[in-house]
């Protein structure tokens, strides 16, 4: 068989070279209506399969993916495979009519990547030749064809027979399902007037409700401006407290820099008090040392005063005796010279008598002089005693006198620390008030932050349950208007449902035309919602279209497609003359009067490479 390329009409959007993406193999020119219909295709590497991808048949002339006349499931390939194969139930094939159909491969988004040559529907002993131009023709055939014609005429007559009675079955089975859907299109027009009825019931319900849910949520959101801005005025007074607790911890912290700065300062003034109370003791026992000297000092003072007093009365008395002595002295001295002279001169005989009495006086005045002089010495040492004992006494009344000096300066020393000591202990009783208070404040403003901290947290989880509320309001009125769509949709007029041997690939039921319609629409692989529901346009229906679309377009003699009637006859041609070869979708290599196996298996070493 030859493969013929499909190309799309004009009007898609889709490119020509996305119809090579699947490639139909070993596809007949004509079909048995009534048997099962096998399709051999090939995925190329140019397509990612999908399971909701559909192989459907399509009438030859169609514009959309939508214009299918049945389709099934494209199964995945498992691994590496690309050959694939799909198998029509003959129930579901077009009736035998001289019209011209053609398989497609349909993505999951509707995009068509392959298209097979056209196939007729039609009995084995029945010849049919469509010629455009309306041109007979002469067939000639051999007799052995002849008889193999007839023996499958006579096959196919006793099938027809078999086929006739299960057409009587079927058709008994029909009625008894026409019955069926009769009741059920009763039972579902009164669901349909419960239903509406309860529609309405319901939109009024959901009117009023959403009525209430909005000025619930007004009032809702008016209180959640209100707890923001709360939150904003609570957030600001957190901020201003927590900047007021800092500087309150500053202050304390300065506070107890100045405290330790105080006791180190009180610490010193008890050493150095410390200090003057052992110096002041140290004094205190000089001067008790000092006033004992001084006592004893006195005392010998007083003795040699009054020893002093004797001596110099002595004295006194023996400076009177001395100068008697003395001028007794003189006298006798005198007197002896003279006694000494007029002896000489007078009496010269007597010499050795007068002497020697002279000599004894003068020794004995000579001894009186000598004791006078020695009490003189003792005298003169008396006074030299007096005198070093005098100076002793000044030296002890100097030391007493600066002794009481120190013991002064000390005094007011230790009277200066315990004034200091005093202000120290005051302003650490200052700075203990301060810290005190200070701690007070902290204490209540870590309370108030408790407090608002709580507040808040509180006002947080009202908003948030406002939130919730909000939310959990606004998926019930969008479940209540998702429902209401719901029954309007289902309110909606439809035709008569059969239930199908192939379900509808996007999951929205589409209701089929009536059983005795030729042509029948089965299924709708497309989800959009505001797409017609009614019943399909039987094929029969599509004449007058088709008789306005000649009048503004051109249709291709081999594959019937139609094309604009403005567009360029190079184009058109090319398009017809892709009819009479083929081309490979990998290598594009094109291929004149090559038979179907050779192209195959061109095609297929791509793969195997």
């Amino acid at each position: 068989m030859d493969l013929v390329h499909v190309l799309l009409p004009s009007s898609s959007t889709m490119q020509a070279s996305n119809f090579a993406h699947v490639i139909f193999q070993n596809v007949a020119k004509s079909y048995i209506p009534h048997a099962p219909l096998e399709c051999h295709y090939i995925l190329t590497p140019c397509i990612k399969p999908h399971h909701k991808d559909w192989v459907g048949i399509f009438k030859v002339g169609w514009s959309t993916a939508r214009d299918y006349h049945t389709f099934v499931w494209a199964p995945l390939p498992k691994g590496d495979q690309r050959q694939q194969q799909v198998t029509f139930e003959a129930y579901y094939l077009p009736k035998e009519d001289n019209d011209f159909y053609q398989f497609c491969y349909v993505t999951h988004k509707g995009e068509i990547r392959g298209a097979s040559t056209p196939i007729g529907f039609r009995q084995p002993g029945t010849i049919t030749v469509d010629v455009s131009d309306n041109q007979e023709m002469l067939v000639i055939t051999t007799q052995e064809q002849i008889e193999e014609v007839e023996k499958e005429k006579a096959a196919l007559e006793l099938n027809n027979t078999t086929l006739t009675e299960e057409n009587t079955v079927l058709k008994a089975k029909i009625e008894g399902f026409e019955k069926q859907v009769e009741h059920a299109k009763e039972a579902y027009s009164s669901a349909l007037e419960k239903s509406k009825d309860d529609l309405k019931s319901m939109e009024k319900q959901v009117l009023e409700q959403k009525e209430k849910h909005e000025v619930e949520n007004k009032i809702l959101c008016e209180k959640a401006d209100q707890l923001e801005k709360q939150l904003t005025q609570k957030k600001e007074e957190y901020l201003t407290a927590q900047k007021a607790n800092q500087e309150l911890q500053e202050k304390l912290e300065s506070a107890q820099t100045t405290i330790e700065q105080s006791k180190q300062m009180y610490e010193k003034a008890m050493d150095k008090l410390e200090q003057v109370k052992q110096e002041t003791e140290a004094l205190k026992a000089e001067i008790a040392a000092y006033k004992t000297e001084l006592g004893s000092v006195t005392n010998m003072k007083s003795q040699a005063l009054s020893e002093l007093e004797i001596a110099q009365s002595d004295l006194h008395i023996l400076r009177k005796e001395n100068q008697e002595l003395t001028k007794h002295l003189q006298k006798a001295v005198k007197v002896e010279d003279q006694m000494g002279r007029s002896t000489e001169e007078t009496c010269m005989p007597d010499t050795g008598k007068f002497p020697d009495r002279r000599k004894t006086e003068y020794e004995n005045l000579r001894k009186k002089c000598k004791i006078t002089d020695s009490d003189k010495e003792q005298l003169d040492n008396l006074c030299q005693i007096l005198k070093f004992t005098e100076e002793e006494l000044q030296v002890a009344k100097c030391r007493e006198a600066q002794t009481a000096a120190n013991l002064r300066a000390s005094e007011v020393v230790r009277e200066s620390s315990a004034a200091e000591l005093c202000i120290a202990r005051q302003d650490i009783q200052l700075w203990k008030n301060n810290f005190d208070k200070i701690q007070q404040n902290l204490s209540k403003n870590e309370i108030r932050f408790t407090e608002m901290e709580e507040d808040l947290q509180q006002k947080n989880s009202i908003v948030e349950i406002r939130t919730m509320e909000v939310s959990e309001l606004s998926q019930e009125i969008e479940r209540l208007t998702s429902k209401i769509d719901e029954l309007k949709a289902n309110s909606a007029p439809r035709g008569r449902i059969f239930h199908l041997e192939h379900p509808n690939p996007y999951g929205v039921p589409v209701p089929v035309t009536q059983p005795s319609q030729s042509g029948l629409h089965y299924g709708n692989p497309y989800t959009e919602r505001d797409m017609p529901t009614g019943s399909a346009i039987p094929a029969e229906g599509m004449e007058s279209v088709t008789e306005k679309e000649d009048q503004n377009s051109r249709k291709c003699p081999v594959c019937q497609i139609r094309f604009p009637i403005n567009m360029e006859d190079h184009k058109f041609e090319e398009h017809v003359q892709t009819h009479f070869q083929l081309e490979c979708p990998m290598c594009h290599k094109i291929f004149i009067d090559t038979p179907q196996h050779e192209f195959n298996e061109h095609v297929e070493n791509h793969f195997k490479v």
